[in-house]
């Protein structure tokens, strides 16, 4: 709930708050109430599918009787489980259908909080800055205002924060209920289906682990600073694609495409036998500004799977430099997990021209575990993953990036050639995976032109250039 302040015209103060939380709470209610209805109903519909599949097996009649308990002999019918499991997908419909609806009043009610909170928060900040300047803002008899509305800042910017969440966690729900109306209509909907929506609501969570210097330290020294979901995915509106042999003893042809904002490698593989792990040393980038392009510049390095061929899911760690407009550069380690949220690691310190050892390896399709080694500032960092949106695992990616942030996509900063090395990826049954026959991917602008490029040496190192 957001806590607001007002001036009563005697001059005293006034605090109301959001008289319309408990509505939201009853809107939470019944979302939640419907989902775990919709899950009871989906259950029921593959349990009575498996029955009519065994019937049809055996020959037998169909054994239902709808109605036991009327008196009138017209209501009593018998009718096969598959009968049933059909008008069960009429249910499950409804069930989305109402799923929907309650989500999308807990969002008109989320929105209006969340501007509220925020505003009154960035009103606050600048009335307190307003008044260190020097600008008469309230009376000299009233000290005690500047402090109160530095707290009620404060407050109403955490508020502003969790309704943002709450915010995404309602949109992600959203869209998974309304793919599955979608495939319960179709009649296309698996088990699998129901297993994922079983576990829809539950949030993406991690446990973190440091290491310096080779000794375990105290993990709270690092703070992951969630940021909204940048779209790390490949964008490739060039389809051209020529293959050519590139680098020292390169056995396999390598297939260039193009990007607007991928440079690097990109290794499809195929689902049957996919991507167990990935992992590779780069050197942070190195940054300088790119003439032409008004500052700040950006340019991030990263280990990932999937995002190209797979585009609904992108688990990926990295390092982005920023190069400001008097050249300086400030440098931050990070991971996503999209289309969850991407999380800065404040407390790993990393430094143009770094080193950095990523390895992520998943557990299953929505768990994994993440490792982060800097060797010259001495420290590795793990992370233990669960419930991450649901991977296909049939891409491996070693990616420098000009990437999309809210407002579209970010000035791309000119660095010195970065260097992948002892990359390369392992499948789900233990089969390694090199960099032969892997695309090798540039950036090209609107125009034509090759702002980046890889370059294979070997099945496990390839560079990247920049171009101005």
């Amino acid at each position: 709930m957001a806590l607001q302040i007002f001036t009563a015209p005697d001059g005293s103060w006034r605090f109301e708050f959001d008289i319309d939380a408990w509505k939201r709470a009853q809107d939470i209610g019944d979302a939640s109430a419907i989902h775990k209805m919709s899950c009871r109903h989906l259950k029921l519909y593959f349990e009575l599918k498996a029955e009519a599949e065994l019937q049809r097996a055996s020959g037998t009649a169909p054994s239902m009787e709808l109605a036991p308990r009327s008196r009138n002999p017209r209501s009593r019918r018998e009718v096969s489980p598959a009968g049933v499991a059909r008008g069960g997908l009429k249910m499950i419909h409804w069930d989305l259908t109402e799923y929907v609806f309650s989500l999308e009043n807990l969002k008109a009610d989320l929105l209006p909080a969340f501007h509220r909170s925020r505003n009154f928060a960035a009103v606050s900040v600048c009335a307190k800055a307003l008044q260190l300047v020097g600008t008469v803002w309230f009376s000299a008899e009233q000290p005690e205002a500047s402090t109160l509305l530095t707290l009620l800042a404060a407050y109403n910017t955490g508020f502003a924060l969790i309704y943002a969440a709450c915010l995404y966690m309602v949109s992600r729900c959203h869209r998974q209920a309304e793919d599955l109306k979608i495939k319960v209509r179709e009649r296309n909907v698996t088990e699998e289906d129901m297993r994922a929506w079983a576990t829809a609501t539950a949030e993406l969570s991690f446990v973190a682990s440091l290491q310096q210097k080779g000794r375990e330290v105290d993990a709270s020294v690092l703070s992951f600073v969630p940021t909204t979901p940048l779209t790390h995915r490949k964008h490739t509106p060039h389809a051209q694609a020529t293959p050519s042999r590139h680098g020292r003893g390169a056995s396999v042809r390598d297939t260039i495409s193009y990007s607007s904002n991928w440079c690097g490698a990109s290794q499809h593989v195929s689902q049957a036998d996919g991507i167990g792990s990935v992992f590779g040393y780069f050197t942070a980038p190195d940054g300088t500004l790119r003439p032409g392009v008004p500052p700040p510049q950006f340019v991030s390095a990263w280990v990932g799977i999937d995002g190209a061929e797979c585009n609904t899911a992108l688990l990926q760690a990295g390092v982005t430099t920023i190069v400001n407009s008097n050249g300086g550069q400030s440098i931050s380690a990070w991971w996503e997990w999209y289309p969850d949220n991407s999380y800065t690691i404040d407390g790993l310190k990393v430094e143009p021209g770094d080193w950095m050892w990523i390895n992520i390896t998943t557990t299953s399709e929505s768990s994994a575990i993440l490792e982060v080694t800097n060797p010259q500032q001495e420290y590795t960092m793990t992370l233990d993953i669960s419930n991450g949106p649901k991977l296909c695992r049939v891409d491996a990616e070693w990616i420098v990036e000009d990437f999309y942030d809210a407002n579209g996509q970010v000035a791309f900063a000119n660095f010195s050639d970065l260097w992948f090395v002892q990359s390369g990826a392992q499948s789900i049954g233990g089969r390694s995976i090199g960099l032969d026959g892997a695309a090798m991917v540039h950036i090209q602008a609107d125009d034509g032109t090759i702002l980046c490029s890889a370059e294979p040496y070997d099945n496990a190192s390839f560079v990247i250039s920049s171009h101005s």
